[in-house]
């Protein structure tokens, strides 16, 4: 080994790996760079990875890097504090319904338990005053009488019912595609 590749720097790895064997030591690096790393990662967290192009070890060490270096006793304080505080705001309804789906992942990956139940009542909980009577609805139902899915499921319904959304069903957007094309 050349005394210049003997201890790979973060410019040696910079270079993606294209997944196919190349002939210089610098490939072989990076491919191993790659493959121990990648193998290093738990099944449970390929997807963070997932849209790395072709063996870019540093991007990928960067990824797990960033989500995992700001896990301290503070983060999480500040994690629950934010779950606790989700309002959907200004924001769209399916934006939301996804803020809400994500922040709990994140959670989870760093071992706070969220349970389907916790989503639903965050996500009951963060609706605009636009939903009220919905907030009032699942409140008065039983705590394990209402998953996620069907919170979610009803704001949506309500939104397009409303026309605060438009469904890809309504008769506007029905009348868009029969519509002729101009020449």
């Amino acid at each position: 080994w050349p005394s210049s590749l003997r201890g790979p720097s973060v410019d040696d790895l910079a270079v993606p790996w294209n997944g196919i064997d190349g002939d210089t030591v610098a490939d072989e690096i990076r491919r191993e760079a790659f493959m121990v790393l990648y193998q290093t990662i738990p099944s449970s967290l390929k997807y963070l990875v997932e849209d790395v192009s072709g063996g870019d070890v540093v991007a990928i060490w960067n990824i797990l890097y960033n989500r995992f270096l700001h896990v301290t006793d503070a983060s999480l304080k500040k994690m629950k504090q934010d779950w606790e505080s989700l309002s959907q705001g200004s924001t769209k309804l399916d934006e939301f319904i996804s803020l809400v789906s994500s922040k709990a992942r994140s959670m989870k990956m760093v071992k706070i338990p969220v349970s389907d139940h916790d989503k639903a009542v965050a996500l009951v909980q963060g609706l605009s005053k636009d939903f009220d009577w919905l907030k009032n609805h699942f409140s008065m139902m039983a705590e394990d009488n209402y998953s996620f899915a069907d919170v979610a499921t009803a704001a949506l319904k309500v939104a397009v019912d409303k026309k605060m959304i438009v469904s890809a069903q309504s008769p506007v957007s029905a009348e868009k595609s029969s519509s002729p094309v101009p020449s």
